[in-house]
């Protein structure tokens, strides 16, 4: 993870005005985009595509017709059945991959084999040798890939980015992170309800959780103790984690996320990360886009902007393929994060703390 890239350490963007300039004077080439799957995440794709300058949306593979037909007229793309067919498009150069989880890693090591960059959704596989794998495929094949952890792209989230690292919390001491959500049982496909397709609360929001805390404590997790269960539904994959994660820097972490049964209206979801620093503790609710620091033993706002994150997200990936820049994530960044994940469900088999490399 490279503190020198300033997408990661939460700066403006370096590259975007710049790229935008030079590719309105026709300096760089404009990306064909493909899209995997056209699921709840491929609208967020397609729009950041037809949103920078950089990019023109080509298609969408998607294997249900009616589903792609939807998306097409939508979107104002063509459709593919299968994605074989959509790698041979020499007009493709980046495919942005929003699949079920265990889909990840094969396809997208066929898109990287096929000379496409690629942006895969977290998390980035179901096991370490899948990312090792597709991080092999993109070397091997001389084209990039980064998994879209879009909490570093969330407006609050940079915010409090850029005071950690301009000193404004001192020292980090400690973090704690909740997140509680209605499971939403009754409209997850099959293959969530299945932890060996790489379903579950824990690979989805966990991915989430654990990369918002590498990247804000700006320190590797050495040791883990966690509790992964599925007491609430008792489904094949889990819904309720609980996790202390131990950072090579001295910060400890704590972690509660569940997707609960909801009862009655009105109930939505809220992702809170509150650090402890030296100097200041403030709080950050990345859904809600706001932002809180502690004065006088209370929470205060903090003006947060607006802006989308996953259009952040493609175009600072897009900008750092037109500069020849650092990826703004980096893919040692997203397997440490898997690697803390699988740690955490490792810990819950044994009942003991585990210990990282």
């Amino acid at each position: 993870m490279s503190e020198s890239n300033p997408a990661i350490r939460g700066d403006s963007f370096a590259f975007q005005k710049a790229s935008a300039f030079q590719i309105q004077r026709g300096e760089m080439p404009v990306l064909g985009v493909g899209i995997f799957g056209a699921g709840r995440v491929s609208g967020g794709h397609a729009q950041a595509a037809k949103s920078h300058p950089g990019l023109k949306l080509i298609g969408v593979v998607e294997p249900d017709e009616e589903r792609r037909s939807r998306f097409t007229q939508r979107h104002e793309c063509e459709g593919f059945a299968s994605h074989r067919d959509m790698l041979e498009r020499d007009d493709i150069d980046l495919i942005l991959v929003g699949l079920p989880h265990w889909l990840h890693a094969p396809l997208s090591i066929d898109a990287l084999n096929a000379g496409k960059h690629v942006m895969v959704e977290k998390p980035m596989a179901c096991t370490l040798e899948e990312c090792d794998a597709m991080i092999d495929a993109a070397d091997r094949n001389g084209v990039r890939l980064m998994v879209g952890h879009t909490q570093q792209f969330f407006a609050v989230n940079r915010l409090f980015k850029g005071m950690i690292e301009r000193g404004e919390l001192g020292e980090i001491v400690l973090a704690h992170q909740t997140w509680f959500k209605p499971f939403g049982i009754e409209s997850r496909p099959p293959w969530f309800l299945d932890r060996e397709k790489g379903g579950g609360m824990w690979l989805m929001n966990g991915a989430h959780m654990v990369d918002l805390l590498v990247w804000l404590i700006q320190s590797r997790p050495v040791s883990v103790k966690g509790k992964v269960t599925n007491r609430i539904y008792q489904q094949k994959a889990d819904d309720s984690t609980s996790a202390i994660i131990e950072f090579e820097n001295g910060v400890y972490a704590t972690i509660a996320h569940s997707g609960f049964k909801p009862t009655g209206a009105g109930h939505g979801e809220e992702l809170s990360t509150e650090l402890v620093g030296t100097e200041a503790v403030v709080k950050m609710l990345s859904y809600q886009n706001k932002g809180f620091r502690m004065v006088g033993g209370a929470y205060e706002p903090v003006e947060v902007p607006e802006r989308s994150g996953i259009v952040e997200e493609v175009g600072a990936f897009v900008d750092a393929i037109q500069n020849d820049a650092p990826s703004p994530i980096s893919n040692d960044h997203a397997r440490i994060v898997m690697e803390a994940l699988l740690a955490v469900e490792e810990s819950s088999r044994t009942g003991r703390e585990v210990r990282l490399d």
